[in-house]
């Protein structure tokens, strides 16, 4: 069974994705997910990043080029 956690605040998105199933798979992945994101909102908050800026947008579309 496939699972999916997804948590994104304005351009920050953090997104968890497994085919493995097992106990407390969910619970883990949340858990996981939060974890991450929590850590990702303290760093662009150390570094001065924006997460609000649209302009970060376009980091993406650099990395296809």
């Amino acid at each position: 069974m496939a699972a999916r956690v997804h948590i994104s605040l304005y351009n920050l998105i953090v997104e968890l994705e497994t085919d493995t199933a097992y106990p407390d798979q969910l619970t883990d992945m949340a858990n996981r997910t939060l974890n991450l994101f929590q850590n990702a909102v303290l760093t662009a908050k150390e570094t001065g990043i924006d997460i609000t800026d649209m302009e970060l947008l376009d980091l993406e579309d650099d990395e296809d080029d």
